[in-house]
């Protein structure tokens, strides 16, 4: 296994029905294809999960309570309590300290933001999602979490796309493996 590294993505398949509907409508297997992905970066010197979401019940380190939207937390502790599974997407290439530093700064600059909802469903199937791109322009008021991820890897230039909005879980991870961004993944839980 792979060390973790500022820049990798766990990709996360939820035991709920929720992450069942996501992981088929974005062609994926339900209780096995992902549902969600969050992003590593530093949080105050240590390592954490940069996320979002509706559906975490840990205190954000930012907030000091739950939030719905971007939220950061404990690597371990993270991983340790999502309910169901989580594999590790190492970086094909560590950053170096400039590109860590910015990523934390972006990251960092998106704790906070609201749960995008209407984002979310719209990314969900490809073709529609493709189309709806091409309708829309690219906005950051708001994320989902392979919204955050593609806008975090596109601000470090480690990911070319022309609208971070297209992105789902599934899509997004597909996209990175297939460019060589992001390496085979190990499974974590």
């Amino acid at each position: 296994m792979t060390a973790f590294a500022a820049g990798d993505i766990l990709g996360c398949s939820g035991n709920s029905w929720q992450s069942a509907a996501i992981a088929t409508l974005t062609y994926g297997l339900p209780w096995y294809s992902l549902s969600h992905v969050m992003i590593l970066a530093p949080y105050q010197g240590q390592l954490a999960i940069y996320e979002s979401t509706m559906g975490c019940s840990m205190p954000c380190l930012a907030a000091g309570c739950a939030i719905s939207g971007v939220q950061v937390h404990p690597l371990r502790e993270r991983i340790e309590n999502y309910d169901g599974k989580v594999w590790h997407y190492p970086l094909a290439s560590y950053l170096n300290a400039a590109e860590s530093q910015k990523l934390e700064a972006y990251l960092t600059a998106q704790l906070g933001k609201a749960y995008d909802e209407l984002g979310a469903f719209e990314a969900g199937g490809l073709l529609w999602s493709l189309w709806n791109a091409k309708r829309h322009p690219a906005y950051q008021t708001s994320m989902f979490c392979s919204k955050l991820c593609a806008a975090a890897h596109a601000e470090i230039g480690r990911f070319n796309t022309r609208n971070i909005n297209q992105w789902s879980p599934n899509h997004f991870v597909r996209t990175e493996r297939r460019e060589k961004v992001l390496l085979i993944p190990g499974r974590l839980k």
